[in-house]
């Protein structure tokens, strides 16, 4: 029986503000703005049978659990979350302050 769909273990969905293309934006991204429980969805699906992280029984079905975790902004309207980086996250002052010191020994 043939199969059809595409075989994935894990989806990210990013805002635009992400570049897939530059390995740090997706990585970044994962690290900060995908919650490790929260707005993710998990349900059972095609799966690629090289990929080691599934149970032998899985791999041989070609099923196994696929996961979409969601790190899209709040919707326009809704505020968007800080950015979590050095820019984003602390006051100007703050900033200034290990700025000013940066190059002390």
């Amino acid at each position: 029986m043939a199969r059809t769909g595409r075989l994935h273990a894990q989806v990210f969905v990013l805002d635009d503000d992400i570049d897939p293309a530059d390995d740090t934006d997706p990585l970044w991204a994962l690290a900060t703005r995908i919650h490790p429980t929260d707005r993710a969805e998990a349900w059972n699906g095609l799966i690629h049978p090289l990929m080691n992280c599934y149970h032998d029984s899985e791999r041989a079905a070609m099923t196994g659990p696929v996961v979409l975790h969601d790190g899209l902004q709040p919707a326009p309207g809704q505020g968007r979350m800080p950015h979590s980086s050095f820019a984003g996250a602390y006051p100007a002052a703050v900033r200034q302050r290990v700025l000013d010191h940066w190059d002390e020994d």
